[in-house]
């Protein structure tokens, strides 16, 4: 089931294999010292939205299958002391063959994204280039319980009897 972490680590293998191969990619919230050079950081937004309703993958109540909800949840990438660049061939690499594959089998797509937009921002007494792009996913969790499911429908004509 795909969890904030798992979504790390997909995105986090997915980069450093075909994307960034030789730049240092880190969490948001690691504590260590940062990377010297160019490094790409990503983020997580806990806040995992629900979206639609559940949809049951069995019409047999007795059986227990997984049942399937999506959730939009958005994903930072922050490229540091870097002019962008690397934010731009990330996006273009989201509609390659190969990405629409890993990310269907995991039960991920990117919906839309935002930027990549410069946002600089002071360090002290220095300015630190940094450069920022939201991706909007949708990320579908497998559960578990009982399929229910309508075992019989009355049509009843209520048109007044046209």
């Amino acid at each position: 089931m795909m969890t904030s972490d798992g979504l790390y680590l997909l995105f986090y293998g997915w980069i450093t294999a075909s994307v960034a191969t030789t730049t240092p990619v880190i969490p948001t919230h690691d504590n260590g010292t940062p990377p010297v050079g160019t490094y790409l950081a990503i983020q997580i937004d806990d806040n995992w939205d629900s979206v639609g309703r559940p949809a049951y993958m069995s019409s047999d109540p007795a059986e227990i299958e997984p049942v399937l909800r999506d959730y939009k949840v958005d994903l930072q990438i922050w490229e540091t002391n870097g002019d962008g660049s690397l934010l731009l061939l990330i996006l273009e690499a989201l509609d390659t063959y190969e990405a629409q594959e890993l990310f269907a089998a995991s039960g991920v797509s990117v919906l839309t994204h935002e930027g990549p937009t410069a946002m600089p921002r002071l360090q002290e007494s220095q300015w630190k280039h940094e450069n920022m792009m939201t991706l909007h996913l949708a990320v579908a969790r497998g559960d578990s319980g009982n399929a229910n499911y309508i075992e019989h429908v009355e049509f009843v004509n209520n048109l007044g009897g046209v």
